[in-house]
């Protein structure tokens, strides 16, 4: 039982952390799910995804086990259709064949920004109203993570984060989050969860700016701009390779 659970905590990570951006571009019909039941899209499922109960299936109408359903997922070439009963229950999953229609969110920013890339310019006010211009950091490492509040990996990093802005808050360091949610959420959920970075509300425009459709996405410039680091989704070793990033540019 325990190894069960194990399996599904790593399926639900791997979906919170690949899908957060997917759209599907049609609506395929299934003979095996029930018609009664609603197909949702990831970003409808809230901050939880219980698959206890949930009948697991390829497109093709294969029962689907835990185990192969993570070497799906982790392997990019299935995406996940969640159908929904009456109870808002999570009945069944189809992994669906991985196309260009319907993942338009698979691919990573990586492909685009890369070490050693100058960040272009931009500005944008923090929820204090104050404006944030990258150009203006010249001199200074910037440290940039791009999130949103109902992405879970994006909650579960804060904390690692956090102790980064503390160790370095008497250096040359600015620490600056790009949310995709406006103020007034932010600042809720601010209440619950403190996120110590400096923060951007309704940063949209940059994230497509730098096209980055992966959450969470950290970076480190340098006192010029460029990029010394970049990573993309959930890590535990995404806070000590900032943190290593950081120590090397200020030294």
């Amino acid at each position: 039982m325990t190894g069960i659970k194990t399996l599904l905590s790593c399926l639900i990570i791997l979906i919170q952390l690949s899908f957060a951006s997917l759209s599907y571009a049609q609506t395929p019909s299934y003979d095996f799910i029930d018609k009664s039941l609603k197909r949702k899209h990831i970003s409808e499922m809230g901050k939880s995804i219980a698959l206890q109960n949930a009948a697991l299936w390829l497109h093709n109408g294969k029962e689907v086990a835990i185990e192969d359903a993570i070497q799906y997922f982790e392997k990019g070439t299935y995406m996940p259709a969640f159908y929904i009963g009456d109870d808002e229950e999570i009945a069944a999953v189809v992994f669906e064949k991985a196309t260009a229609a319907n993942s338009p969110g698979r691919q990573a920013p990586s492909s685009t920004l890369k070490v050693g890339d100058q960040l272009d310019n931009f500005t944008i006010p923090d929820l204090g109203g104050e404006r944030f211009t990258l150009s203006e950091m010249k001199g200074k490492v910037v440290v940039l993570n791009f999130w949103f509040v109902g992405c879970g990996p994006c909650r579960m990093e804060i904390p690692h984060l956090n102790e980064l802005v503390e160790k370095y808050e008497s250096e040359d360091v600015i620490f600056m989050a790009v949310a995709l949610d406006g103020a007034s959420n932010i600042k809720k959920f601010l209440k619950k969860k403190p996120f110590t970075y400096r923060i951007a509300p309704e940063g949209s425009s940059i994230a497509r700016m730098f096209n980055i459709t992966y959450y969470p996405t950290n970076m480190v410039l340098d006192q010029n701009g460029k990029i010394a680091y970049v990573s993309t989704g959930y890590s535990t070793a995404v806070p000590p390779a900032i943190d290593r990033e950081i120590t090397k540019l200020i030294k």
